[in-house]
């Protein structure tokens, strides 16, 4: 079942600031109420040293969330010295918000490209999809590029995929509430749930 939020005339999207090139957004945005009517919401941006993530609407971080990876350099890093330390902010990518995305910020070629510093790329991107697989982290494969107008489209997408979540938000089964909202998920023993991801405690990130 879904509900759907009354339409904001501004939102904010928060990006990290360790995005050396971050995506841009669209100073105004039309959403389709329906197939003759819409509306225009005003887009703002905000940098902030985020802990969770690279890309959120402001307040609604436990609704959406996406991680962007831009090169198949940065997932080869991600799947070996730095596994560890990747594995445990897809964790808490997974457990910070009902909707966690990876975004892969390029095109299959790009991905798949051997290069000097990555010998094998097939089993970098394997192993990092693996990473998100088990975590359902879900995937976002958009062939973007670092021109503006290439940032901006891709900018653009995200910001529909955030708003979607948001103006249409998916109410949990009974048995899939979370449990900050019905305490009803029973505990096999401390720090773990007897479920599904969305049975566990979405924690509150930076907003």
């Amino acid at each position: 079942m879904t509900v759907s939020r009354s339409i904001p005339k501004q939102i904010t999207v928060l990006i990290d600031t360790r995005e050396k090139i971050p995506l841009l957004f669209p100073k105004t945005i039309s959403w389709h109420l329906s197939s003759r009517s819409f509306r225009y919401i005003n887009v703002k941006t905000e940098r902030k040293h985020l802990k969770t993530a690279d890309y959120y609407l402001k307040n609604h971080g436990a609704t959406c969330m996406i991680e962007r990876k831009g090169s198949i350099a940065e997932l080869h890093q991600n799947t070996t010295v730095d596994r560890g330390r990747c594995r445990r902010a897809l964790d808490r990518l997974a457990q910070a918000t009902i909707h966690p995305y990876v975004l892969l910020d390029g095109t299959a070629a790009t991905f798949l490209r051997p290069s000097p510093h990555v010998a094998n790329p097939q089993r970098a991107l394997q192993f990092f999809l693996e990473d998100c697989v088990s975590r359902e982290i879900a995937i976002l494969w958009l062939g973007g590029g670092s021109t503006r107008p290439a940032r901006i489209k891709v900018g653009t997408a995200l910001l529909q995929i955030l708003l979607s979540h948001i103006f249409h938000l998916t109410v949990p089964k009974p048995s899939r509430i979370l449990p900050s909202v019905a305490k009803m998920a029973t505990k096999k023993k401390k720090g773990s749930f007897n479920g599904p991801r969305n049975l566990r405690r979405v924690r509150t990130p930076d907003l």
